[in-house]
């Protein structure tokens, strides 16, 4: 009987955990582009018109490099420096359209979306930002690893400030 009980629990519990796990990935996964830093700047092309994007940006940014063209699968790329830190965007513009996407610069923790999906025309873009780093002495450790700690020492404050599983007392 008591498994049918903790398969009830199990099934409450994972999609709570999924939607919060996801939702931390975006906060703790990357970390947002500091000035002196560059990142690949990716267009993946819905077709053919669209690769022949041009990039413009915000005043804190910098194209580095010309337009790096891949045939198959139809692909821009750039590399891209930051100046200086701020507000930040790139604006894609192809034939007659144009689409801005911001940019993640600065030092401070913020939740980071690499890939922005935009019109039918335009295609995929996506910003290549760095893997956050955590680290424990010399070892370098996954935000994973940091949320199962966490979440381990507060289950076990919880459990001494409220005395549940305390079964000494009656």
């Amino acid at each position: 009987k008591w498994v049918v009980h903790s398969w009830k629990l199990f099934a409450i519990l994972v999609p709570v955990v999924a939607i919060v796990w996801h939702q931390l990935g975006g906060w703790l996964n990357w970390q947002p582009l500091r000035p002196g830093e560059s990142a690949v700047v990716t267009i993946i092309a819905s077709d053919e018109v669209s690769s022949l994007a041009v990039l413009r940006t915000s005043a804190n940014l910098a194209v580095e490099t010309p337009p790096v063209r891949v045939q198959v699968p139809p692909e821009v790329n750039w590399r891209v420096g930051i100046r200086e830190d701020g507000p930040a965007w790139l604006e894609i513009e192809q034939a007659s359209t144009q689409h801005r996407v911001p940019v993640a610069v600065g030092s401070r923790p913020m939740r980071i979306t690499p890939r922005h999906v935009s019109a039918p025309r335009t295609g995929t873009v996506i910003i290549h930002y760095p893997a956050a780093e955590y680290w424990i002495g010399w070892m370098q450790i996954t935000w994973q690893v940091v949320f199962v700690v966490v979440a381990l020492l507060a289950d076990a404050l919880c459990r001494m400030v409220t005395a549940v599983g305390d079964w000494s007392r009656p």
